[in-house]
């Protein structure tokens, strides 16, 4: 990998052959904790200790990564839907069933499937860590990020550049409460 944001975790086979799914690295800036990225006032308005707010953060970063950037559908149908990843994903959506954006799913072409990682880059940046509540929603932490990948696709003599600007909601306990994403993909 081009990036000290991911590491490898292990080699995953599909219907397509076999690749390397990533993580995020411990040494990732992504994962340390940066007060300059955290909203302190609105973290105690809201009752929310650095630690909650570290731990969200990480969660966060490690969902962009595995699942949104890496999901085992992101490049094709034949690995199932949205409906058979959230079936099986360890995070706990709360009161809702995530809609067919919140990964990056059949957006992209076929990718490389040679043991290495699908994509050659990944970055991510935690630009904003903040906590809200009140009149409209229970109070919880809110995570702002954004990445870039670079996809090695089968038939492309250039990579396939993807940006991401997603946010996620965690209550206190860690469920996820809220999304928003943008991707913009350029071949």
């Amino acid at each position: 990998m081009g990036s000290a944001d991911v590491v490898a975790r292990e080699i995953t086979t599909d219907a397509l052959g076999s690749y390397c799914a990533v993580s995020p690295s411990p040494d990732s800036p992504a994962m340390q904790l940066d007060e300059e990225r955290f909203r302190l006032d609105a973290l105690e308005t809201w009752a929310f200790t650095r630690q909650e707010a570290h731990a969200a953060q990480k969660t966060a970063v490690t969902f962009l990564i595995e699942e949104v950037l890496d999901s085992p559908i992101l490049d094709t149908q034949q690995n199932g839907t949205v409906d058979d990843w959230y079936a099986a994903t360890p995070y706990r959506f709360v009161d809702f069933t995530p809609s067919d954006g919140v990964v990056l799913h059949d957006r992209l072409p076929p990718l490389v499937r040679d043991g290495a990682p699908r994509a050659s880059d990944i970055r991510v940046t935690v630009t904003r860590v903040t906590a809200q509540g009140g009149k409209a929603g229970p109070r919880s932490l809110l995570v702002v990020l954004e990445a870039d990948a670079s996809y090695r696709a089968q038939d492309a003599a250039s990579a396939v550049e993807a940006h991401v600007d997603y946010q996620l909601s965690f209550t206190p306990e860690g469920g996820i409460i809220g999304y928003s994403y943008r991707y913009d993909i350029a071949a």
